[in-house]
């Protein structure tokens, strides 16, 4: 079913059949759905404003406050025809997954390198169990251009999440200002201050949604 939305200015946008009406409801005018933990603590009276998000009561006076505070444009974001654009709808914690698993994706080289026990250790205790299997197996080389490649093991975990990012925003080019400001809310402060998505380099919309399909199946639908 394709749905038709009236915006504030009355213009008619057609919402694309993939995308679930009630993820776009709360991704336009629920800032607090999703919101990174992490951000709360930079508003002003952050701990008073967490503590009252649970009372029903004061949600729409919160919503309003988080729209000012953070900056978010109250217009809603409807235009979803481009399949990438929606990665914004992406939960938080699916949204880090796919941030760090395109972030080892530059690193696959020196990950397919390590060999002594303590650097495997502190690898896996960063990245998680499985990672350096899946890059000694080959499942993490895919073709990524040389320019985007990373021949260092990761220092953190933080690093590999932002270089994840880069990647992911460089075939979304250009991206909307409401759906990047939205996007990036949804993860940590330090991962998400990358300005705006640059020039492809090589890459482009189905390598893009390949690893989408991969890191996140069950979330295949939506990116149809």
């Amino acid at each position: 079913m394709v749905v038709a939305v009236l915006d504030r200015k009355r213009r008619l946008t057609v919402v694309p059949e993939a995308v679930p009406l009630d993820l776009l409801v709360a991704f336009n005018h629920d800032p607090m759905t999703g919101l990174h933990p992490d951000w709360w603590q930079r508003l002003p009276h952050g701990d008073l404003v967490r503590r009252l998000r649970d009372c029903a009561t004061a949600r729409p006076f919160l919503c309003r406050y988080l729209h000012r505070a953070l900056e978010v444009d109250e217009s809603p974001a409807l235009e979803f025809s481009n399949p990438l654009w929606r990665i914004a709808l992406l939960p938080a914690d699916a949204l880090e997954t796919l941030c760090l698993r395109v972030g080892c994706l530059r690193h696959a080289e020196p990950l397919s390198r390590v060999v002594t026990r303590r650097e495997r250790r502190r690898v896996e205790e960063m990245l998680g169990h499985g990672i350096i299997e899946e890059a000694l197996q080959g499942r993490l080389r895919r073709p990524v251009p040389s320019v985007w490649r990373i021949d260092a093991l990761p220092a953190d975990r933080e690093s590999v999440a932002r270089a994840g990012m880069v990647l992911l925003l460089a075939p979304l080019h250009p991206l909307p200002e409401a759906v990047w400001t939205r996007l990036r809310l949804k993860l940590p402060p330090a991962w998400s201050y990358l300005g705006e998505a640059g020039e492809s380099k090589g890459l482009g919309e189905d390598w893009l949604l390949r690893q989408i399909q991969e890191a996140l199946p069950s979330w295949r639908d939506l990116f149809a």
